[in-house]
């Protein structure tokens, strides 16, 4: 499966799971960073620091845990 790949100022929508992979939470937010883990290993994966604007707080999410959010392009 390939991971999704975010960058800085994206507009996403993140899930908040349950253990038994039951979402938990679900809201609109903004990536403020990404963190590469486990570089050159078969771990290897991304997390994104993202501002959830349902709460105002950020917190880190896999990308597996993002879905990216596409506006609209408006036509005049």
């Amino acid at each position: 499966m390939k991971e999704n790949r975010y960058e800085k100022g994206d507009l996403v929508k993140w899930y908040d799971y349950y253990r038994d992979e039951i979402v938990r939470d679900a809201g609109l937010g903004v990536v403020l960073h990404a963190k590469l883990h486990g570089p050159g290993t078969d771990y290897e994966f991304m997390s994104y620091m993202v501002y959830k604007f349902k709460t105002g707080n950020k917190q880190s999410f896999p990308s597996f845990d993002l879905e990216e959010i596409i506006p609209p392009v408006c036509e005049s």
